[in-house]
């Protein structure tokens, strides 16, 4: 099997074996950077995963200290009020004292999506016709869903158009215009 090495001259095998010598622990040495290399990315993978751990874990720990002042503020506030007016100005509080809060989205008895437009005094009959308040609130409520529940953002912002036009006052106008960006956002636009 190593016959061919006969034909070899001395010098020749000399060559070789120095050649090997000098080129092996140069293969080591990459052999074992890249290995080093590969284990200090996998650390500090490992250290990354671990920090943005403790970050969600922070985050959460604040978000569930914060929603649960603002459930026990939102609850005592909601026990003593009466009426449509009384919720808004409990909602209106809310918004000040939390501005995390402060464009709250709920589910209404008949399924209907209630937000930051009861504290603006949507239900006021003096900014809007009762045709054109009652149509301002079911598209925002259908957009809201479109949105939200379905994230058909395309016909959220079809149905959030549809809103503008019964928009009376400037800050619904606003509002309205807002999410209709958020929705075009969302859709990388």
């Amino acid at each position: 099997m190593l016959e061919f090495l006969k034909h070899i001259t001395s010098k020749t095998k000399i060559l070789i074996l120095s050649m090997f010598l000098i080129l092996m622990p140069g293969a080591i040495i990459s052999y074992l950077s890249m290995k080093s290399i590969q284990e200090k990315a996998d650390n500090q993978e490992v250290k990354y995963l671990g920090t943005v751990n403790l970050v969600r874990d922070k985050l959460e720990g604040e978000l569930f200290q914060l929603e649960a002042k603002f459930r026990n503020s939102l609850i005592d506030s909601l026990l003593i009020q009466e009426g449509e007016a009384g919720i808004q100005r409990c909602l209106q509080k809310t918004g000040r004292e939390f501005p995390a809060f402060k464009n709250l989205m709920l589910a209404g008895v008949n399924g209907q999506m209630i937000t930051s437009l009861a504290t603006m005094g949507l239900g006021n009959s003096r900014q809007l016709g009762h045709r054109n308040q009652r149509e301002l609130t079911e598209a925002i409520s259908s957009a809201e869903k479109a949105e939200f529940i379905e994230r058909n953002h395309s016909e959220a912002i079809r149905l959030y158009n549809k809103a503008f036009l019964y928009s009376g006052s400037p800050g619904e106008k606003a509002m309205v215009h807002a999410r209709i960006g958020r929705n075009h956002y969302k859709m990388h636009q």
